[in-house]
C-alpha cells in the first residue's frame, strides 16, 4: 500500500511541476527562476548567500540565476550597508507583476482542483502526508547517524 501510496505521490508531483513548468513558459522564465521570485516577493532584500542558505541550494546556483532574473530586468541589486561587495537581491517591479501574474494563474488551477475534492478529504490527506513526511525525514535522519 504504502508503495502505491508513494509512486501516487511522484506522479501528482511530475504533474504539478509539468504544470509549472508550461506556466513559466509563457512568462519567458524557468522553474529556478520562478522559485526565486517567489521567494523574494515573501521576503525582503537578501544577499545571495542568504538567499542560498534559506532555500537549500548553493550560492553558486542562486548567483546563476540572478543573473539570468537580472538580464530580464525582473530583480535588481541594492547596495548592502554592512557588506560592499555582497548587495542585496531583490524584486523590480516587473518582478512582482510577473509572480503575482504567476502566483494568480496557479491559484486557478488549485481552485479547479478544490472544486474536485471534499475539504474533509483534503485535510485527511494533508495529515496523512504530514505523518509521512516526518517518518520518512526521522527515518533518513537515523541512517545517516549509523553512517558516520
Amino acid at each position: 500500500m504504502i508503495s502505491q501510496l508513494l509512486q501516487t505521490i511522484n506522479s501528482a508531483q511530475n504533474q504539478w511541476t509539468k504544470l509549472r513548468a508550461e506556466l513559466c513558459a509563457e512568462f519567458r522564465i524557468n522553474a529556478s527562476e520562478r522559485n526565486l521570485l517567489e521567494y523574494l516577493s515573501n521576503s525582503s532584500s537578501h544577499t545571495i548567500s542568504q538567499i542560498a542558505q534559506q532555500i537549500g541550494v548553493s550560492r553558486q546556483h542562486v548567483q546563476i540565476v540572478v543573473q539570468q532574473l537580472l538580464n530580464k530586468s525582473l530583480v535588481a541589486l541594492h547596495d548592502n550597508p554592512a557588506h560592499k561587495r555582497s548587495m542585496f537581491v531583490g524584486l523590480t517591479s516587473s518582478g512582482e507583476r510577473v509572480i503575482n501574474q504567476m502566483i494568480e494563474k496557479e491559484q486557478q488551477v488549485i481552485d479547479k482542483l478544490s472544486e474536485r475534492f471534499l475539504d474533509e478529504d483534503v485535510e485527511l490527506t494533508t495529515r496523512t502526508l504530514h505523518a509521512l513526511s516526518l517518518l520518512l525525514n526521522s527515518l533518513a535522519c537515523s541512517k545517516s547517524d549509523h553512517t558516520d
